[in-house]
């Protein structure tokens, strides 16, 4: 009774703790003691399994090494630059330990439960978003949602991008990866609630196109190659796989053409000089403006003397968003190759050990524009962990995911298991596109925490599937 007591409150807390990363993105300062609660039941919860079953072979030994190097690694970083942040610095290695080993250090009784259970989540929790969205894109309205006097989340079209209140690139994520759990779920025995997934499926698909997020067409490539070079068994020799591969990336881009396109004519139509923008502010007080009308720019720049960042109005109250913009052929950078340049000047004063995560914004190069670079995103992970931590830890960094990336690599090319599978290809697809984001590391955000539950959750996997096989 004791033993199902304990694995009924670790599930719990494990999940409330994945879930509280979802909306923590809008209500982190709201929910931060909870948060905090939460995490410190599962830094009491991981340490607990790891010091309990350290000589049973319930995660995998190697891994768990490597991760404990980077957080040591950190722990050095905070030592070096004790007179700043010290117990900032070691909070976030706290914060680390919580979220690298969620789905490496489990009980086998429930952590094929968290998985399900969070999936469905991600699920609803998609469909929910887009269902919203739809609704106000359907009836010509913005939404400007000031949480504080700094921090705005927008609900619909603002400079030529659809804005689902998360971030376009974060909601892209959001829907690949509820488009692939939806694939494992369908797969999964005894699941009856196939026509939900499939809606959903074709409903992410539709989102992830028109929120143009070339991140995330980068990582839909990847996985999309890996799938047909590693998972299809349509053709076997490696040529035929080849031309496949490039077909299915022909189609996939040709579909998400068409659908930017479509969407692109179907908005401008809409997006006339009748759309309205309502301003939200943090007590749901709220005031609408009609871009028919002219605006007072002073008006428009503050709700109850609040601040608003990239209103959807020009400077003569006219309303900018008249259409669905297409990105995806722009080969500009989006400031990323500015903001990498100012990551190697940072680097080049502390290349060894680095400022340490909680004081990197005191020591910004002078003359950087700090408005581009959001939760402290140098969008690359590798150059996030270098000015943060120093060569050190950007190298044992790379061993993890070097590590990681072999024994998936080596699990499709061998195992059998399609859920096991699709899981690997979802772990690619999202270090794919940490090269031009730095989102799994650092920061409280869903795809964080999940990039690491997926990364632990598919050692489970192929560790569980491998001790038939001979793999390791």
């Amino acid at each position: 009774m004791n033993r199902k007591l304990v694995n009924t409150l670790e599930l719990y807390i494990r999940l409330t703790y994945l879930v509280m990363f979802i909306v923590s993105f809008m209500f982190y300062q709201k929910l931060s003691s909870v948060y905090k609660i939460f995490t410190i039941l599962v830094v009491i919860d991981l340490a607990f399994l790891l010091f309990k079953n350290y000589r049973k072979k319930y995660y995998d030994s190697k891994l768990v090494l490597l991760l404990m190097m980077l957080l040591f690694t950190h722990f050095i970083t905070a030592i070096v630059n004790y007179h700043e942040n010290f117990f900032g610095n070691m909070v976030e290695i706290v914060f680390m330990f919580s979220y690298c080993f969620i789905g490496l250090i489990y009980n086998e009784n429930t952590v094929d439960k968290i998985f399900k259970m969070y999936s469905y989540f991600i699920q609803g929790a998609t469909f929910v978003i887009s269902v919203i969205v739809t609704i106000f894109l359907a009836m010509n309205v913005t939404i400007v949602l000031s949480i504080t006097e700094n921090k705005q989340y927008f609900l619909g079209i603002i400079r030529g991008r659809i804005w689902p209140l998360l971030n376009p690139n974060s909601m892209a994520g959001f829907s690949y990866t509820a488009i692939v759990l939806a694939l494992i779920l369908i797969n999964m025995k005894k699941n009856k609630r196939h026509v939900f997934l499939k809606i959903n499926i074709f409903l992410q698909f539709v989102f992830l196109s028109i929120v143009q997020s070339r991140g995330a067409f980068l990582t839909c490539s990847v996985m999309i190659i890996l799938y047909v070079l590693f998972v299809s068994e349509r053709y076997k020799v490696w040529y035929k796989k080849l031309i496949q591969a490039s077909l299915s990336l022909i189609v996939f881009v040709g579909l998400i053409f068409l659908i930017n396109v479509g969407a692109s004519i179907a908005l401008s139509n809409t997006l006339v000089d009748s759309s309205k923008t309502i301003y939200v502010d943090n007590n749901l007080n709220y005031e609408t403006f009609d871009s028919k009308k002219r605006v007072n720019s002073s008006k428009i720049a503050s709700v109850n003397n609040k601040k608003i960042k990239n209103q959807p109005f020009n400077e003569k109250g006219k309303h900018k968003n008249k259409q669905l913009q297409m990105r995806l052929n722009n080969t500009e950078s989006s400031g990323r190759v500015y903001i990498w340049k100012k990551a190697f000047v940072m680097i080049k004063d502390k290349p060894l050990f680095g400022y340490g995560v909680r004081n990197i914004q005191s020591h910004f190069p002078k003359g950087l524009d700090e408005t581009i670079i959001h939760n402290l995103n140098f969008h690359n992970i590798f150059l996030n962990v270098w000015v943060s931590a120093g060569l050190l830890s950007l190298l044992v960094f790379i061993i993890v995911l070097v590590y990681l990336s072999i024994r998936f690599l080596k699990y499709l090319m061998r195992g059998q298991d399609l859920n096991a599978k699709l899981i690997i290809l979802l772990f690619f697809g999202m270090l794919a596109g940490q090269f031009f984001e730095s989102s799994i590391l650092y920061v409280t955000s869903f795809f964080n925490i999940f990039f690491w539950f997926v990364a632990g959750y598919g050692m489970y996997l192929i560790n569980k599937k491998s001790k038939k096989m001979n793999l390791r």
